[in-house]
């Protein structure tokens, strides 16, 4: 593992994940820079805005070597990550879905649309990333939940709470693994520090 590499700026603090990070980076694994986390808009001071149609009105002050983007991959433009460059990016630890495997031969138009989506997305972030000497690593998660904040498990578990059952469609075979938006966060703190992430998804 890599001792911590300078400060860390953290793309979209109202996200599962990104909420989750707050409370790492500040836990006992915590993080050895400065942090600051970003949304599009002002949430009472903690943190600041930046607004992906016009990245290079965000000046930070600072240079921030360590970026996890917590947005959708697809997000991710080339003039967003040539001003995090600017800012001194190194290393970019991006989240995407494993929906652009288990969905990319669905029948529903709209998943459809999405792998399209996290295929373009990922694909320009790791091409813009090679191209510019940028370590990266794409995480690819399943249904992320959070207690009572995600609007996947939560409501199932809303459901058999109510039922005391949940109604299921047959065949059923979407098989899914729900991970926790902690695990995610700490998971990618520790992509982070891991000179073997480096490159990965």
């Amino acid at each position: 593992m890599e001792s911590d590499l300078g400060n860390l700026l953290i793309i979209g603090a109202r996200s599962l994940v990104g909420r989750r990070l707050r409370e790492a980076v500040t836990g006992p694994e915590g993080w050895g820079g400065e942090v600051r986390f970003t949304s599009r808009q002002q949430l009472a001071n903690q943190s600041l805005v930046l607004d992906f149609g016009n990245p290079e009105a965000f000046q930070p002050g600072m240079d921030f070597p360590n970026v996890i983007f917590c947005t959708p991959v697809w997000l991710g433009s080339e003039r967003l990550f040539r001003h995090l460059t600017s800012l001194g990016m190194r290393r970019l630890v991006a989240f995407s879905s494993t929906s652009l495997f288990t969905k990319e031969t669905s029948g529903n138009d709209v998943e459809r649309a999405v792998v399209r989506q996290l295929l373009d997305g990922e694909k320009s972030t790791i091409d813009f990333c090679g191209g510019n000497d940028i370590a990266w690593t794409i995480l690819r998660p399943t249904l992320i939940y959070d207690e009572g904040q995600d609007e996947n498990v939560s409501r199932i578990a809303a459901t058999i709470r109510k039922l005391g059952f949940f109604p299921v469609c047959p065949p059923a075979s979407g098989l899914r693994q729900p991970v926790h938006a902690r695990d995610l966060a700490h998971a990618a703190l520790q992509a982070l520090r891991a000179p073997a992430a480096k490159g990965r998804s």
